[in-house]
């Protein structure tokens, strides 16, 4: 589950948060704190979808995993069937320097605390 939007952090590309009960993944880096999602003017953040489904109907803006990539829509098609990477199509913009996973969904845990719980619970076997 990605964190709640902090106004004290500072996002990378790729960082996946929660705002106003929605998910956002930033697809352009501010290089400071204090960029929310929807701030007047900016597009640093775009709605984020998760792992793209070929049958869903995505809206302009909204923003998708497939192949360790994220895209967001620049156009919207108005129907399902519009992958990114489909040939002639200039729907979808890659989001540059990303590729995931790489942590920008921010995790409950740390990778060291699942460690720690994982040599704990193979002690117990």
């Amino acid at each position: 589950m990605p964190a709640a939007y902090s106004p004290t952090t500072t996002y990378s590309v790729g960082d996946i948060v929660i705002f106003n009960g929605n998910p956002y993944v930033m697809v352009q880096g501010s290089g400071q704190p204090g960029y929310p999602p929807l701030r007047s003017g900016d597009q640093l953040w775009k709605v984020f979808k998760g792992v793209y489904d070929n049958a869903h109907v995505y809206a302009v803006g909204d923003a998708v995993i497939m192949n360790s990539s994220i895209y967001w829509m620049q156009e919207g098609a108005g129907q399902p069937g519009y992958p990114p990477l489909r040939p002639g199509d200039h729907l979808w913009v890659t989001v540059q320097g990303f590729s995931y996973p790489r942590g920008g969904a921010r995790r409950s845990k740390s990778r060291k605390a699942r460690r720690a719980k994982a040599r704990k619970a193979s002690r117990r076997h």
